[in-house]
């Protein structure tokens, strides 16, 4: 939906190119992928829309590897691994938004940066920063969460250049300074332009807590701790601290970045910029380092002895284990069967006008008109809204119900008390029409999508008065 939603925007709104930066003041404006789908224009086939975002996936692995292969040869394949399968990472970089690209640039950034600090003022120190800067600004250009990664490499940065013992505290101001000029000043005038006065737009609202255990259980494909789910938040944070604390210890001052990137930006991003909603997605860049720190864990397992080299492979043999968990739904369901779906209402309405209601117009409507235009012969399908019907002849002849309240281990994540004889209800004028059930459409159940379930109206449509 997003993505049919940010295509919208762009649609409806940009005249120019300009306007994607100057006009189009909402949250789901990411700006490098909007100013793709306005080249683009309308496309039938709808792929082309998420190539940057596969390739930004595709450099979040390359330069994952790149940055730990500094390190040594083993961490830079535990990286490769970790970062390559872990699953959200996949979904993201394969939507139509600015989350796939994002993470590429936050790499790229994270690995200009380490050559920044590791080279000092060799005679290679303008081209880092060039490429810093390059990198930098199109992560804020691919998504503005793109800050909680540039935080930590200013505090990195900070930490290091103050600490350098062959450059005078003069050298080490200026540098520092070069370093943080453009993307700070392209930052602020992001800020001025395009955030103030933003709208943000609407989602499920759910407890931080619950927010943070679905972030760290997919991620990492630990499921199954619903009931306990404080208490499994408080345990993966500590984990999280602990990890940072052997960085500390065995790589050096690396730690601040992962940090403040972790722990200290998404903090102040949601304190200062308060969402009405809060999802997954806001927490994207510290999952992305906090799964790439692990490749640091599975370097120092393997440098200590033989025992703990199988240590090592075991844990990311378990790590391979939770990402399968999600993979093989993922390829059966997708993101939701809508094609599927409006096929199925094209077959069944035989040719004949068929309006088509559900229970949440703005999502709903947005997809099945974006598929629907995308289908031959559907033109007599048409989508009407519940709050337009006025008298029993307006009710539609389909309702579709969408549903996403469930888990990676729920079947076909649909409604457990779903039946043959299962019926929604509509209430009008005092009384109530029968809907029963007819398909369901199932998603994987986990980041993106929901299920479809499809209602037919009953043949004689006979009013049930409604219990008082």
């Amino acid at each position: 939906m997003d993505e049919i939603w940010s295509l919208r925007l762009v649609t409806e709104n940009a005249r120019t190119i300009a306007d994607i930066f100057f006009k189009i003041k909402h949250d789901n404006n990411h700006f490098l992928n909007s100013a793709w789908m306005y080249m683009l224009g309308p496309q039938s086939a709808w792929q082309l829309y998420r190539i940057p975002a596969v390739i930004g996936g595709s450099l979040c692995v390359l330069f994952a590897f790149l940055i730990a292969r500094r390190q040594s040869r083993v961490q830079g394949f535990a990286a490769l691994i970790v970062m390559g399968y872990c699953f959200p990472f996949v979904v993201y970089s394969s939507e139509a938004r600015g989350y796939g690209l994002m993470m590429g640039f936050v790499m790229m950034s994270f690995y200009a940066m380490k050559a920044l600090v590791e080279e000092g003022r060799s005679v290679h120190f303008m081209r880092y920063i060039l490429f810093f800067w390059l990198a930098t600004v199109l992560g804020f250009l691919a998504h503005l969460i793109f800050i909680c990664a540039y935080l930590g490499l200013a505090a990195w940065s900070l930490h290091e250049f103050f600490r350098r013992k062959d450059m005078t505290m003069k050298t080490n101001c200026k540098d520092l300074v070069i370093v943080h000029s453009v993307p700070t000043l392209f930052f602020i005038a992001v800020y001025m332009i395009f955030v103030k006065g933003i709208t943000i737009g609407r989602g499920p609202i759910s407890e931080i807590i619950f927010v943070l255990y679905q972030s760290f259980a997919t991620t990492f494909g630990l499921w199954g701790f619903g009931s306990e789910m404080r208490l499994f938040c408080i345990v993966f944070l500590l984990l999280a601290v602990c990890l940072v604390f052997l960085i500390r210890k065995c790589y050096g001052r690396v730690w601040v970045f992962f940090a403040v990137s972790i722990f200290c930006a998404p903090t102040l991003v949601l304190i200062f910029f308060p969402f009405p909603f809060v999802g997954m997605r806001h927490f994207l860049p510290s999952l992305l380092l906090l799964v790439f720190a692990l490749s640091y864990f599975v370097d120092f397992l393997w440098k200590k002895s033989p025992v703990s080299k199988i240590a090592a492979i075991g844990f990311i043999f378990i790590f391979l284990v939770g990402q399968m968990t999600y993979f093989p739904r993922f390829l059966e369901y997708g993101r939701a069967q809508f094609t599927n779906t409006m096929e199925y209402l094209r077959a069944v309405s035989c040719g004949r006008p068929m309006t088509v209601s559900s229970d949440f117009d703005f999502r709903n409507e947005l997809v099945f008109n974006f598929y629907k235009e995308r289908l031959k012969g559907s033109d007599h399908l048409r989508y009407v809204s519940l709050a337009a019907v006025k008298t029993e002849k307006d009710l539609p002849d389909i309702m579709l119900v969408h549903y996403f309240d469930c888990l990676p281990g729920d079947s076909g994540c649909l409604p457990k008390d779903l039946k043959v004889s299962s019926a929604v209800v509509i209430p009008l004028n005092g009384k109530s029409y029968r809907f029963s059930y007819l398909r369901s459409f199932p998603w994987y159940g986990v980041l993106s999508g929901w299920s479809w379930i499809v209602f037919k109206k009953d043949a004689t449509a006979v009013p049930i008065p409604l219990k008082p």
